[in-house]
């Protein structure tokens, strides 16, 4: 299997620095049509188990056609958009919003971005900066988040504290109160941007530590090593609109 995709891989990934260059500048920051070329080559599904929905393949098979692709030297958010963002999705509970998701995310329709690194980058989803309070039946998000790769993604999974343990919020980008500052290079490219929430129902802030306001309604029961998921209101987007993952600590 790992000799296949590497094959598939090196003939769909050709160096073009034509198209790299020219998607640099462009707002969606890559080929839309190009991810979806490759949802329907599994590629966006190989780490989601198969009663989910995907291939059900390990890191190894995924590894082999990310570095290709940075062979290629694509611009396609491979490891952030179709490695980290399914496997998260993949926890959802049957049911759940989380699936609906995830559906949208195999078929290369929609794009969803990992957000969890602090202003110093840190890797480890404890030290996010973003914290989920319940206010009555919303939950509400405050704080932000860096190096949130891609800019132009449909929706974002921000991992928070919450009471119960760390959380992962399905975001649409047309949240209200969602901030997304795209930080300039002096060569004019940008950095993977940074993204805070401000209260639901005000004015959107540019402050590094904004809060935001979802709605959100409990699913199911939670224990020290499962996840519970909660649905988020709020507006209708023609996508799902929002999940929550609580993980409970021992």
């Amino acid at each position: 299997m790992i000799s296949m995709l590497a094959d598939a891989a090196a003939a769909f990934a050709r160096p073009d620095p034509r198209r790299v260059r020219a998607l640099r500048g462009s707002a969606e920051g890559f080929d839309r049509t190009v991810w979806r070329q490759m949802a329907e080559l599994g590629w966006l599904s190989i780490g989601v188990p198969e009663a989910a929905g995907g291939l059900g393949l390990n890191l190894a098979a995924a590894t082999t056609v990310a570095t290709r692709l940075g062979h290629a030297g694509f611009p396609e958010p491979y490891v952030a958009a179709a490695v980290m963002a399914p496997w998260c999705l993949a926890q959802a509970d049957a049911g759940s919003c989380g699936a609906a998701v995830l559906a949208e995310v195999l078929t290369g329709e929609c794009v969803a971005a990992p957000a969890w690194q602090n202003d110093q980058g840190s890797l480890d989803p404890e030290q996010t900066a973003v914290v989920a309070q319940q206010d009555g039946d919303h939950a509400v998000l405050s704080g932000s988040c860096r190096f949130v790769l891609p800019a132009s993604a449909d929706g974002f999974l921000v991992a928070a504290r919450a009471p119960a343990g760390l959380a992962l919020y399905w975001v649409p980008r047309d949240q209200p109160g969602l901030v997304i500052d795209i930080e300039p290079c002096a060569d004019g490219s940008a950095l993977p941007p940074a993204i805070g929430f401000a209260d639901a129902g005000t004015n959107a802030s540019t402050d590094s530590s904004p809060d935001c306001g979802t709605d959100s309604s409990p699913h199911g029961g939670a224990d020290c090593i499962s996840d519970r998921l909660a649905r988020s209101g709020g507006h209708d987007t023609g996508r799902t609109t929002a999940v929550a993952a609580h993980q409970t600590k021992h």
